[in-house]
C-alpha cells in the first residue's frame, strides 16, 4: 500500500468547488485523505467530493446512531415497538439487570449501560486496536448478549454508551425478525432510495466503490465490519446517499422524523432526541451527531429552524465538530 497524501485546497474537487475548498481552508495542520461534504440550504442542495466520487462510500461511525433514532422513531408510529418496551421482551437476555432497560432510554443514552461492554482490560484492548487503525469492536452478536447480561445499568441522567447503541439497533431488528444489516436496508435504505448505503457484513470485501480509511500514522486502517457493535456505528453511505438523507430530513420526510426532536432536556444547554444531541446557546439550536471509526471522522448536524442541514464524512481522524457547526450555522 503506497503513501496516502493528504488532501488541500489545490486538490481536484467532484461537485461543488467552492464548498469544498471552505472546509479544506479550516484545516490547517489536520489531515484528511478524502471527502464528502453536503449542505441543504434555502431549498438547494450543493455536494462536493475530494480523493472519491460521489458514489464513494464512506463509513459513517456513530452517526449511525442518528439513523437508529429515526428507525426506532418509524418502529413506534407504526405499532411495531413502544418507547417503554424493555431489552428482554425482544432479546435473549433472560433475567438480567439490562433486560429491564427501555428502548427509549438507549436511543437517549440514559439506560446507565456502560460505554462499552467487557472487561476494563478488553476496553482497553479496544482503545489500542482503534488507535493503530484496527477494527476495535470485534465481537459477535451473541457476545454482545453476553456483554449485556453481565451489566449492571447504573441509572444516571445521561451517559453515552456504544453497548446500549448497539444493543437498540440488534433489539429493533428482532422486532422486525430480521438481522441489523436487513433492518438498515428495510427501514433507511430502501423508503429513501439510498443506492449505497449499507451496513458491511464480515463476508463482504471491500470494492472500488469503498473510500479506504486512513489512520493517525497515515496507514490504511481495517475496515468496520458488521458484528456485535455494528448498530452503534457500522453503517456506510456515498456522498449521494447522504444528500438524498439530508434533503428528507429538512423537509420532514423521512422516517421517524420524531427522532431529532426533543425526547428528554439534560440541562440548559443540552436536550436529547432519539439518537440526536440537541445544543442551545445564544437564541440558536442545532441538532447534531458525530462519528468516528479506526479510518473515517464524520458530522452530521440539522438547523431546524432554518430549514438547513450539513454531513461531513473524511478518511482520517479529526475533530469535526467545531468546523462543521459553525458552517451550518452561518449565515
Amino acid at each position: 500500500m503506497g503513501k496516502f497524501t493528504p488532501l488541500d485546497t489545490t486538490s481536484p474537487v467532484h461537485g461543488d468547488a467552492e464548498l469544498a475548498e471552505k472546509f479544506l481552508s479550516t484545516l490547517g495542520k489536520r489531515r484528511v485523505y478524502a471527502l464528502a461534504i453536503v449542505s441543504v440550504a434555502e431549498g438547494a442542495t450543493r455536494l462536493a467530493t475530494v480523493g472519491a466520487e460521489h458514489d464513494a462510500r464512506f463509513e459513517l461511525g456513530s452517526v449511525s446512531k442518528a439513523i437508529n433514532g429515526h428507525i426506532l422513531a418509524s418502529m413506534i408510529a407504526d405499532g411495531t415497538v413502544n418507547a417503554a418496551q424493555t431489552l428482554g421482551s425482544l432479546l435473549p437476555l433472560g433475567e438480567c439487570p439490562a433486560s429491564d432497560v427501555a428502548l427509549e432510554e438507549l436511543a437517549t443514552h440514559t439506560s446507565g449501560l456502560p460505554a462499552h461492554g467487557g472487561s476494563r482490560l478488553g476496553v482497553w484492548r479496544k482503545g489500542l486496536r482503534a488507535a493503530r487503525g484496527r477494527e476495535a469492536d470485534t465481537e459477535t452478536v451473541e457476545e454482545l448478549f453476553g456483554q449485556l447480561r453481565r451489566a449492571s445499568p447504573q441509572k444516571q441522567r445521561y451517559h453515552y454508551s456504544n453497548l446500549g447503541g448497539a444493543a437498540l439497533g440488534h433489539a429493533l431488528a428482532a422486532a422486525d425478525g430480521i438481522s441489523y444489516p436487513d433492518l438498515v436496508r428495510a427501514r433507511f435504505a430502501s423508503p429513501l432510495a439510498l443506492p449505497t448505503a449499507l451496513v458491511r457484513t464480515p463476508d463482504q470485501p471491500l470494492s472500488e466503490r469503498d473510500v479506504r480509511g486512513v489512520t493517525f500514522s497515515g496507514r490504511e486502517a481495517t475496515p468496520r465490519t458488521a458484528r456485535g457493535y455494528a448498530p452503534a456505528g457500522g453503517i456506510s453511505a456515498s456522498a449521494d446517499d447522504i444528500a438524498l438523507f439530508l434533503q428528507a430530513l429538512v423537509a420532514e420526510t423521512a422516517p421517524g422524523m420524531d427522532a431529532p426532536s426533543e425526547w428528554l432536556e439534560v440541562d440548559d444547554g443540552l436536550s436529547l432526541g432519539a439518537g440526536w444531541h440537541i445544543s442551545r446557546g445564544e437564541g440558536r439550536s442545532l441538532t447534531w451527531h458525530n462519528g468516528e471509526t479506526g479510518g473515517f471522522s464524520s458530522w452530521i448536524g440539522i438547523d431546524r429552524s432554518a430549514d438547513r442541514a450539513l454531513m461531513i464524512s473524511c478518511a482520517g481522524h479529526i475533530d469535526l465538530d467545531g468546523t462543521a457547526a459553525a458552517m451550518l450555522l452561518a449565515t
